[in-house]
């Protein structure tokens, strides 16, 4: 999944480009405001998690744009359909993406990091006293994970100040030491991926 996500990415980037004179970029349009809907799987938990929030996007550059997301998935999660170990999530990403803009359309590859909050469980759960502990119990106690998006997705300049943007990512996160859902033991913190997805839409200026 990983690798499916940086070839995908690098796809976008290696595509013929038209000359920098032929693209219409505007000049006044440097940055973006966009409204987000956005979901992802992992293996540590049932189902796909949706949330929504913004994102901001700054393009000093014609090829390049830098980016801050902020979102909000408030979903109980539950492993192997027990209780649930989160009330929900919060995000924080910062990162890059780099894609040529031909006509109204950009396609483009993306790369961001930053945080995943898992909030504190909604009620009590049963964890034994192990070591490593079982991961969903660690978590429930309110742990922030880094996380990294590797992957690309296309935008749509369709009006003059609007723009639609869908994006595929591939999701890592990095657990602390622990026993996952499927019971492996980790003693130590390990990455782990899964599919992420991102719908949005909102004005340049």
């Amino acid at each position: 999944m990983i690798r499916g996500g940086i070839v995908f990415a690098l796809a976008l980037l290696v595509l013929p480009l038209k000359p920098v004179a032929a693209q219409t970029v505007d000049p006044q349009s440097r940055f973006a405001l966009l409204g987000q809907f956005s979901g992802f799987t992992s293996p540590e938990f049932n189902g796909v998690d949706r949330g929504f929030g913004g994102l901001f996007a700054w393009r000093p550059l014609g090829l390049i744009s830098t980016e801050a997301t902020a979102s909000f998935f408030p979903k109980n999660l539950t492993v192997n359909h027990r209780s649930p170990f989160t009330r929900g999530l919060v995000e924080g990403m910062v990162g890059v993406t780099a894609g040529p803009v031909r006509g109204r359309v950009r396609p483009f590859g993306t790369f961001r990091t930053g945080f995943v909050k898992f909030l504190t469980a909604p009620g009590p759960l049963v964890c034994p006293a192990i070591s490593p502990p079982i991961l969903s119990c660690n978590l429930a106690n309110g742990e922030a994970v880094i996380a990294a998006d590797i992957g690309g997705g296309i935008e749509l300049l369709s009006f003059p100040r609007a723009l639609l943007r869908v994006e595929i990512d591939d999701r890592l996160l990095n657990y602390p030491g622990s026993i996952d859902a499927s019971g492996d033991v980790h003693d130590m913190a390990f990455w782990e991926n899964g599919f992420r997805f991102a719908v949005a839409a909102g004005v340049r200026f």
